[in-house]
């Protein structure tokens, strides 16, 4: 009997749902950025620094994206000129003529920039080196040829800068009597004396930002090739302190950041004190946005990550440090273009150079070189960034300090993805068989190729495309044929580190064609097939798919709708960067 097979169009619904990407994004302020960075004292009996001229680029690296120009003021010694080879050239010393002239450029484009633009001019002015105090316990910081006084600070910068906002980070010893008027160096009495001695409150504009530490083992560290303060603090203005996830960096997040990454360090007999006052005007101000990078990428690593993480560029610098919790994203923005390596203590996981946002979720898994730590190393490794930054310590820091005011809860994190949410796309291909559609005793072989976009949750689009050829045994002469497009919908679960199961359901169309003695051929077939399945993870990031499940196909054959079901199984390969 000649078969006939009328394709019935088959009305397919499938879900209409939108994932957020990153975005270049104006935040509609325009910054302004002057980094002073000095290693030389000014006291023959204080020992030089070593790392503030790399804190300084650093920070000129850090901000770059998000500024609108950047000064660097500094001299690299002969270790940071080996390490930046092009920059030295182009530097200038950290001297006091040097820095009147640079704030006098800035604070003019400042000026035009206001008088052309509507938009919000904030500055940042960065000093990191030695402080010290005067006969007269008025504080001061070290200059290449001379002091820079609290009284300077508040005329030449404070008061002197046309930006809307201005926001002072300051990394030193004895910052405190730098803007406290005192050379106490106990954080609660400095604390009150800058409260008592109204000097900001006629500028409500001017935030400020910074650290103390007792001693120079404490303000540096050699592994960090940095010091301790500066270098918490670009590890929080990167994502690692946006704790309600908005993409915005406040000075309450930054100070919580920096308090939790140092709590566990005076049992080590170590100290880093950190003061954070907002602008008054304006509490809630804004750092740093971390959509608003121009040739950023960000990098998400997923809810169920956690313990202690530091970012490390293919370069060997080292950009963040952070301890992170489970339960929610983090959120990093790095330079595009470049490649990272994300490191826990032993294990690490290459990022490679790229402008599209990375997702990650599970810990890093290839085994790197440990270099041997001496005393002053274990002290840090043991205590810096040993607590978690999480939204419960955060709110603990801020309800004991009024000038704080503490971020909102929000609906939404930026970039942020429910648990175990991939937003990726996974490739895959391999072979699929089953029993031939039409005769269900024939055994059918064919090819499969896939794809996957996650979208939500463990939640997928999928789509498929499969040829199957069956030998029809009860007539030589003839063979089949299947072509099939199957979009659908697909459900993960992780149930171990390297397998995952699944299930799919799709709905699509068919061709089927019967070649022989009485060929016919139908384009239009209705189907629809409910797979279940397991990957395992063979080497990243290829994994082996197997699948088993049920179709539907529905035919008309002679003018009389019938169902015709088949099983299937496929094996194959899938490639996925997550």
């Amino acid at each position: 009997m000649r078969r006939t097979i009328i394709g019935i169009p088959l009305l397919v619904v499938l879900l209409a749902l939108s994932w957020r990407e990153a975005h270049a994004a104006t935040d509609n302020v325009v910054r302004y950025v002057l980094i002073v960075a000095n290693n030389r004292s000014l006291t023959p009996t204080v020992a030089n620094l070593h790392y503030a001229d790399d804190d300084g680029v650093m920070y000129a690296e850090v901000l770059g994206p998000f500024a609108e120009h950047v000064v660097l003021l500094t001299d690299l010694d002969g270790d940071t000129q080996r390490r930046y080879p092009q920059l030295a050239a182009g530097l200038l010393s950290p001297t006091r003529a040097n820095l009147d002239h640079e704030l006098t450029k800035l604070f003019a484009a400042i000026t035009k920039q206001r008088e052309r633009s509507s938009q919000q001019v904030d500055l940042l002015f960065i000093y990191i080196g030695h402080g010290s105090v005067d006969a007269e316990s008025k504080g001061y910081v070290h200059l290449r040829d001379g002091k820079f006084t609290r009284a300077d600070l508040f005329h030449d910068v404070i008061s002197a800068s046309p930006a809307h906002y201005t926001h002072l980070l300051i990394d030193s010893c004895n910052a405190f009597s730098l803007v406290a008027g005192r050379g106490d160096d106990a954080e609660t009495v400095a604390f009150q004396q800058f409260m008592a001695g109204h000097d900001l409150d006629d500028y409500p504009t001017v935030g400020l930002l910074a650290a103390t530490s007792r001693d120079r083992e404490s303000h540096e560290w050699s592994k960090l090739e940095a010091g301790v303060f500066s270098h918490q603090v670009r590890s929080g203005m990167l994502g690692a302190a946006d704790v309600n996830g908005d993409g915005l960096i406040e000075y309450s997040e930054l100070a919580g950041f920096v308090d939790a990454a140092n709590s566990e360090l005076q049992r080590f007999g170590k100290a880093v004190s950190t003061l954070a006052l907002p602008p008054a005007r304006h509490r809630r101000i804004p750092l740093l946005n971390l959509r608003a990078g121009q040739a950023t990428r960000h990098l998400v690593l997923g809810t169920d990550l956690a313990g202690k993480f530091f970012i490390e560029s293919s370069e060997g610098h080292r950009w963040a440090d952070f301890n992170k919790a489970s339960g929610d994203p983090t959120v990093l923005a790095l330079p595009a273009g470049r490649a990272f390596y994300l490191r826990d203590g032993e294990r690490e996981q290459e990022i490679v150079a790229g402008a599209r946002t990375v997702r990650l979720r599970e810990p890093p898994a290839r085994p790197y070189a440990i270099q041997p730590r001496g005393a002053i190393d274990q002290a840090f490794e043991t205590a810096l960034f040993a607590v978690p930054y999480t939204s419960s310590y955060y709110r603990g820091y801020v309800s004991g300090r009024n000038q704080l005011v503490p971020v909102e809860e929000i609906g939404e994190r930026f970039l942020a993805e429910p648990k175990g949410h991939r937003a990726a796309w996974t490739l895959g291909a391999g072979w699929v068989t089953g029993n031939n559609v039409l005769k269900s005793e024939q055994l059918e072989h064919g090819l499969y190729f896939t794809a996957l976009r996650y979208f939500h949750d463990n939640l997928s689009l999928s789509g498929s495309v499969e040829v199957g050829y069956s030998h029809l045994e009860d007539n030589p002469a003839d063979t089949g044929v299947r072509f099939a497009l199957l979009p659908g919908i697909a459900g993960n679960l992780p149930v171990h580190r390297g397998v995952d199961a699944s299930v799919s359901i799709e709905v699509g169309y068919a061709a089927l064609m019967l070649a022989g003695d009485k060929p016919s051929s139908d384009w239009s077939v209705g189907v629809g097939r409910v797979t279940a399945g397991v990957a395992v993870r063979v080497v990243r990031p290829v994994w082996l798919s197997m699948r088993a499940g049920v179709a539907t196909y529905l035919v008309t054959i002679d003018g009389e709708e019938d169902v015709y079901s088949r099983w299937v199984l496929t094996l194959g390969l899938v490639h996925r960067d997550f």
